[in-house]
């Protein structure tokens, strides 16, 4: 659970933890539902056999932390999930707004935890961890859900008052190639305990640093 300040952003994660819950319910499957902090997991040791970090680390602010609680709730077989962005994701509109605002810092959660960065992270925690790259881009044809996207994020405050002009940068690359080709690239990260003590490393693995 990450601790923020921002009202808006507040809002709209206050939103997505009420259409989560809804959809459990609406679920086939009887679920167990808790917002809980990352950092200090109130479950025992060894207790699941997976976790999943579903885009949610570059949120915490103390990774180390929480990975560490991750590895403690899962049992010795178990396995970690973590999903993470690009550096490249969402490049051709961050640089869209970087023109307009060159002040604009817009890659603090792919910096903090994104996919090329995360499974070193990951690695302090665990002895044996895989990396899977998804390779995926957007075609923007329409610049409304894409700016409505943009207002809905903390982006939205570099554009404040020059929206027409960054609506009307979209709209030209829009007129001009047919689409504006957006890349939404990400991965997975597993992560895992060998059981055995006789590991083998291989060109995605990392030994843990104690």
């Amino acid at each position: 659970m990450a601790i923020v300040n921002d009202k808006q952003y507040l809002k709209q994660e206050q939103y997505q933890d009420s259409q989560n819950r809804t959809a459990l319910r609406q679920a086939r499957h009887t679920f167990q539902y808790e917002v809980i902090d990352a950092q200090a997991i109130p479950y025992a040791d060894q207790t699941f056999d997976a976790v999943i970090a579903n885009h949610m680390l570059y949120h915490v602010p103390n990774r180390p932390q929480a990975l560490r609680e991750i590895h403690r709730v899962l049992k010795p077989d178990g396995t970690f999930y973590a999903t993470a962005n690009s550096v490249r994701y969402f490049q051709e509109v961050y640089a869209l707004i970087q023109e307009i605002n060159p002040r604009a810092e817009l890659r603090l959660f792919q910096t903090a935890f994104g996919f090329e960065n995360g499974a070193a992270q990951v690695a302090e925690s665990f002895n044996t961890v895989n990396s899977e790259a998804f390779d995926s881009a957007l075609a923007i044809t329409d610049s409304a859900p894409l700016f409505a996207y943009i207002q809905s994020t903390r982006h939205a405050t570099w554009i404040q008052g020059q929206e027409p002009l960054f609506r009307q940068r979209v709209d030209r690359e829009i007129q001009l190639h047919g689409a504006m080709p957006v890349t939404t690239s990400g991965g997975l990260i597993t992560a895992q305990n060998d059981i055995t003590t006789n590991c083998t490393w291989g060109a995605n693995h990392h030994r843990p640093r104690w």
